[in-house]
């Protein structure tokens, strides 16, 4: 299956029509349906003796509830699992695959994702995303499970889809948090998700500064805590190169490096393995994601308008952030998912064995 970023880049590169819905379910583990979830388990193949002995368990639960620093009495339930039972992931997954199920038949035209409790509709036009995220609330509503109006919203790759999302009055987004990470649903160059978490690093690099940690240790937490904690997701997103600077000279303050001629992309660079420099640290997971994610079938058609398109105004969305990245090491794009790179030795991003890959990323 193909990710929404690329669906979202391929559209906004061939200024095709593409929208979509998002939503969430309110206190999904609360709510679910166990009479339902047992009957699709049963569906499914699960064994009678499983159902029965999970059933047990989830009807004689009982809870108390602390109000004011006092504990109720035990209180029962007929809906809902337990949050935090491994048999509570498996109820959502049934429900998932039940939802799944009604809308591939009702709306075959309409791309159903989900993660957990998060679901996402996709379609070619705004008529197929409003029917399809209606039926969706509609059967919800059957199986006694609320879809939160909150956080229920629409988006639009084309200006018309945007305009019919308007004139029926929904919730409009072009640019937003989903599950952690930036989306951008236009052309513009967003990433207010990614740099946020930027601008917060000199509270972690003022506390760096005074642990009395070793230099390895506090190099083991850039990689493990300061860069990770910035960067999520960040293979998706075109960030200013200033970004970079910024983080750099505050990791390399915070290490107590600061001596007459010392140069902090050097010493990050090239006397620490590479993973230390936030510049290397985002190339490297924009690499590999991408490598992970895209389909044969789409790569070179991905990557080819990208790569003839000027930097600065590369659509949003993981080939062109991937093409920005490796042009910064002097690595260019041939065709078929081929590149070459400073030395003008060729390597495929997807068949190269990773090894290979991440040993002549470092050294580039």
């Amino acid at each position: 299956m193909v990710d929404d970023a690329t669906c979202i880049e391929l559209a906004l590169q061939a200024s095709e029509p593409l929208t979509g819905a998002t939503s969430d379910i309110v206190k999904a583990f609360n709510h679910l349906p166990r009479e339902v979830t047992f009957q699709v388990a049963r569906c499914m193949g699960v064994h009678p003796d499983i159902i029965l002995a999970w059933a047990s368990a989830a009807t004689q639960l009982k809870r108390h509830f602390v109000v004011k620093n006092s504990p109720s009495c035990q209180v029962g339930s007929t809906t809902g699992f337990v949050e935090g039972c491994g048999m509570s992931v498996v109820a959502m997954v049934l429900i998932n695959t039940l939802i799944h199920a009604f809308l591939q038949c009702k709306h075959p035209d309409v791309t159903f994702t989900t993660y957990v409790d998060n679901y996402e509709l996709q379609s070619s036009t705004a008529q197929q995303t409003t029917d399809a995220l209606q039926s969706l609330t509609g059967f919800c509503s059957l199986l006694d499970i609320q879809l939160d109006q909150k956080k229920t919203y629409r988006w639009a790759c084309s200006a018309q889809g945007r305009q019919q999302i308007r004139d029926t009055q929904d919730t409009l987004v072009t640019a937003t948090r989903d599950l952690g990470a930036h989306m951008q649903f236009d052309a513009r160059r967003t990433n207010f998700t990614v740099t946020s978490k930027f601008k917060a690093l000199p509270d972690l690099w003022h506390l760096l500064a005074r642990s009395q940690a070793s230099y390895d240790q506090k190099i083991k937490i850039l990689r493990t805590v300061a860069w990770p904690r910035a960067m999520y997701a960040i293979a998706t997103v075109h960030i200013g190169n200033s970004f970079f600077v910024d983080a750099r000279a505050g990791a390399f303050n915070a290490l107590g490096c600061t001596k007459a001629g010392a140069n902090p992309q050097i010493h990050l660079s090239l006397i620490t393995n590479p993973t230390a420099d936030p510049e290397f640290f985002a190339l490297i997971p924009t690499v590999l994601q991408f490598r992970r994610n895209i389909p044969v079938e789409l790569l070179d058609l991905t990557l080819a308008q990208a790569a003839i398109t000027p930097a600065r105004k590369r659509k949003p969305g993981p080939g062109g952030v991937l093409l920005t990245r490796l042009n910064s090491i002097l690595w260019t794009y041939v065709a078929n998912g081929i590149f070459r790179d400073d030395e003008g030795v060729a390597i495929h991003i997807l068949d190269s064995p990773i090894q290979d890959l991440r040993q002549r990323l470092t050294r580039a």
